[in-house]
């Protein structure tokens, strides 16, 4: 992803300001438009427009991959005591997230509220139905988005059915 100032054709000193980015299509480099940010009447808004685009192209890029640090913290984390950090901060990424609290912290709940008694002898299993249940006191949505949620973030697959 880029920001580019495209000069507009007939009109001195006139740039359309985009964030841009290459793709491969048909193994040809294809170039779709991101964001049109605006366009600039003279040298000075141009600069404000590239500013302005770079800010949001900062932005874009950290919704599609979180960073870790936001830019003032890296500033803070660049030296300790006087000397250089041993690792770069800035490529560090989030590979995976786990989130165990509601199985701890509910899960107990359920267990001394007696739920597994309820629950015997029926079609559904004992474990899926504490999943649901568990997943559903967490964050209320409806089953399909409860489906989804314990499968993303618990690993937990569950037939929608």
């Amino acid at each position: 992803m880029f920001i580019r100032a495209k000069k507009i054709q007939g009109k001195p000193n006139h740039y359309r300001v985009q964030i841009v980015q290459n793709y491969r299509k048909g193994g040809k480099v294809k170039q779709k438009i991101i964001r049109h940010i605006g366009i600039a009447h003279n040298e000075q808004e141009l600069e404000q427009f590239k500013e302005l685009a770079q800010v949001i192209k900062q932005q874009i890029e950290n919704q599609r991959e979180p960073k870790l640090f936001s830019p003032t913290d890296l500033d803070a984390l660049k030296v300790r005591d006087n000397k250089p950090l041993p690792v770069n901060v800035k490529d560090l990424r989030e590979e995976e997230r786990l989130i165990k609290g509601i199985h701890d912290i509910y899960g107990q709940l359920y267990d001394q509220v007696g739920f597994d008694e309820v629950f015997k002898g029926k079609r559904v299993t004992k474990e899926i139905i504490k999943h649901l249940v568990l997943a559903r006191l967490a964050n209320p949505l409806s089953k399909r988005s409860t489906q989804e949620f314990l499968s993303r973030d618990f690993g937990v697959n569950i037939k929608l059915e």
